[in-house]
């Protein structure tokens, strides 16, 4: 692998958004996008999954690795690690930089799974009287079944073990 100059001063742009000032994601592909700056294939816009993939990639911390998947018929599966060859590469970053663009994703992967997406005004506070256990909250989505509006309900889980009553629309 051979370092571009004008890409490495982009990929240092992104960790330094990302580790030091705290721009969100979304918000480095705007500036990125207003400040007229090419992606690689130097076509088309920024997107977030651009930028996730640069503060995701290891390359561009000092190492890459061969040999990480292979082909299962029409399905591409993971190796085990121990067939893993790693690559030195040129760092464009420091480590601790790298590492804490990996913290920092954990955590907003964490916080992501524990925000709802939707509001549910009773959530938590209904119970079923025959099992005593709580009502899970869910949406059926607007447009499937001639569906106009987001239909929010409260359920039972069977597979959770709580009992077969209805549904309650919330």
């Amino acid at each position: 692998l051979k370092v571009n100059s004008t890409q490495a001063g982009v990929i240092r742009r992104v960790y330094r958004l990302y580790t030091e000032e705290g721009t969100s994601i979304r918000e480095i592909a705007n500036i990125l996008n207003a400040s007229g700056i090419d992606t690689s294939e130097a076509r088309g816009k920024w997107g977030k999954s651009s930028v996730q993939r640069i503060l995701s990639n290891s390359t561009y911390a000092g190492w890459t690795f061969y040999n990480r998947r292979k082909r299962n018929g029409t399905q591409i599966i993971l190796r085990d690690r121990s067939e893993w060859i790693e690559i030195k590469t040129t760092p464009l970053i420091e480590l601790a930089q790298f590492q804490e663009a990996q913290r920092l994703l954990a955590e907003n992967r964490e916080v992501k799974k524990r925000t709802p997406q939707r509001f549910y005004l009773l959530t938590g506070m209904v119970f079923c009287e025959s099992c005593e256990k709580l009502y899970m909250t869910s949406t059926k989505k607007a447009g499937k079944y001639r569906r106009a509006n987001d239909a929010p309900y409260y359920r039972h889980r069977i597979k959770d073990g709580h009992c077969r009553n209805h549904v309650i629309s919330a």
